[in-house]
């Protein structure tokens, strides 16, 4: 196991001195925690940012000293948070363009007639967006819906919490995200049926996160206190979660819990609601999702099964029923129109919006 990202959050301002120094600050804390968490031997990728909605602040930014900035500080990615209305909808296609660090979401609202489902309309803005970027762009835009929390390390979904006073205002909020799936496969080989399963998932994850915890919340009072920087730690998301570098699997720990089934094969659905239900146990500081990430286009496993047409959409909208996280890096057609991507995009919404 090691940490995916050291998720920094800020608040943006229309004050471009301001916000400078806040990046810089950020970043700084950021790093001073992942070369702790590497001198205890926890292997650590990425400091990454991450701001409160950028509708609250976007209007008195330049877009292209943002970009400059975050190349000078060498920032390896930064979430300007959330869309929270249509007006700023217009801001993410700019963002996409002027760097390929920026990631942002767009918040799918609730129906203005039924609170527990989607708004359609809102839905259909949002693909109208979607539909006008590359494969790239992609993967820094995503559709957050239902009760999102805030402070989530995992970009592009990631967004500060909106500040209640001043004080809030100039705080950083640090968040962890890991990445897993060795440790689950260990405890799938391991495990005879999912209560097993659950009980080993919590036995082998939870030592290395509190570990990671401790050196996280030291290395804060260690560092930030002398210069005066207010920083709160706001917990680890212990996610389930593929290896960017294609050496463990989720999709693999899952088919070992089903005796080597494929994923969608009858059983998936417990199986992942074990896990799930495991990382919401552990015994930290827990922080975002705490569920099961499926990521199609990030898991050999998965877009093996996906191209072997034994895992389809409908069977991942199954499986994000109790993953906690929704659909993930789901690869769609150049040629599907804004109105056939809304129809994915209101049914994750409607699961979401249930609970």
């Amino acid at each position: 196991m090691k940490v995916r990202a050291v998720t920094v959050g800020l608040c943006g301002s229309e004050d471009w001195e301001l916000f400078r120094q806040r990046l810089r600050d950020a970043n700084w804390t950021g790093t001073r925690i992942k070369a702790a968490l590497e001198d205890h031997g926890i292997p650590t990728d990425f400091v990454r940012l991450v701001t409160d909605p950028f509708g609250r602040w976007v209007q008195g930014i330049d877009l292209e000293s943002l970009a400059r900035e975050l190349d000078e500080l060498d920032v390896h990615a930064i979430s300007l948070g959330r869309a929270m209305s249509d007006e700023d909808l217009k801001w993410i296609p700019r963002f996409m363009e002027v760097s390929p660090k920026i990631s942002c979401t767009a918040h799918l609202r609730q129906s203005p007639v039924h609170e527990q489902l989607p708004d359609e309309d809102h839905a259909l803005k949002i693909s109208e967006v979607l539909s006008t970027l590359d494969w790239r762009q992609g993967f820094n835009f995503c559709v957050s819906c239902g009760a999102m929390p805030d402070n989530i390390p995992f970009l592009p979904v990631a967004s500060r919490e909106v500040p209640t006073s001043s004080s809030q205002e100039s705080a950083f909020m640090i968040s962890i995200a890991t990445e897993n799936s060795d440790v689950l496969e260990q405890a799938a080989e391991i495990s005879t049926g999912t209560s097993e399963l659950h009980s080993n998932v919590k036995k082998l994850l939870e030592p290395p996160l509190m570990k990671i915890e401790e050196i996280a919340v030291e290395t804060l009072k260690t560092w930030s206190e002398p210069r005066n920087l207010v920083a709160t730690y706001c917990g680890i998301d212990p996610s389930a979660n593929p290896s960017l570098d294609g050496t463990s699997s989720i999709g693999k720990a899952i088919e070992c819990s089903l005796q080597n089934q494929p994923l969608g094969s009858v059983g998936s659905i417990s199986v992942v609601a074990a896990i799930s239900s495991a990382l919401r146990t552990l015994n930290v500081k827990k922080v975002g999702y705490a569920g099961v990430m499926l990521p199609v286009l990030e898991d050999l496993s998965l877009s093996k099964r996906v191209n072997e047409g034994s895992l389809g959409l409908s069977s991942l909208l199954q499986l994000s029923a109790v993953c906690g996280v929704g659909l993930d890096t789901i690869p769609i057609s150049h040629s599907l129109t804004a109105e056939e991507i809304a129809k994915v995009v209101v049914d994750v919404g409607a699961l979401a919006m249930r609970w």
